[in-house]
Formats: structure tokens, sequence, C-alpha cells
């Protein structure tokens, strides 16, 4: 037997998880918050995280807010990043992350 969850339960979970990667945490807040609780911020001084052994969903989430581009390959956790830890935002054209 079939049962409607074990079809619709994949769909499901696949499709929740893609909406909730694709929405911004941040996006509520603004800028003005932002500073008036951690003071001036500058684009300039941003730099990448270490995305090393953290999930694809954590991930996408920071690098949409940070406005970078990049490209995921893989499943799993980060095992490898094109750009290191540390490197300033601006600098990077695009992030290629491997997952396994």
């Amino acid at each position: 037997q079939i049962y409607g969850a074990d079809v619709a339960g994949p769909v499901f979970k696949s499709i929740a998880q893609n909406v909730l990667t694709e929405t911004p945490y941040i996006s509520e807040i603004s800028i003005a918050q932002i500073e008036d609780v951690l003071g001036p911020t500058n684009s300039d001084q941003l730099e990448l995280p270490n995305f090393l052994g953290m999930q694809k969903d954590d991930v996408r989430t920071i690098l949409k807010n940070l406005d970078v581009e990049f490209q995921i390959k893989g499943e799993g956790i980060v095992t490898q990043q094109s750009e290191e830890a540390g490197t300033p935002i601006t600098q990077i054209d695009n992030l290629e992350l491997i997952l396994s």
C-alpha cells in the first residue's frame, strides 16, 4: 500500500526547504536598527565567514543576506570554499562551495 504521506511528504519537505532558504531573516530589520545596536556598519568591512562544516540551508541564508553570488555543489556539509574565510566581501565575485 502507498499512503499519501509517502508521496506528498518528500515533495512538501523540498518545497518548504526552498521557501525557508529564499526568505531572508534580516529583511524586517533595517540597517538603522542594526547600527543602533552595533554601531555604524560599512560593507567594505564585512568579511567572508568560515562555512566549513555548515549545512547547505544555513550557508544559503547567510550568503543571500550578504548579497554574495555563489554556487553550491553537492549535498551535506561544506568541505571546501573557493575563497578563504576573512576575505572582504567586496573582493568576492563568485563563491563556490563544495559539500559532501
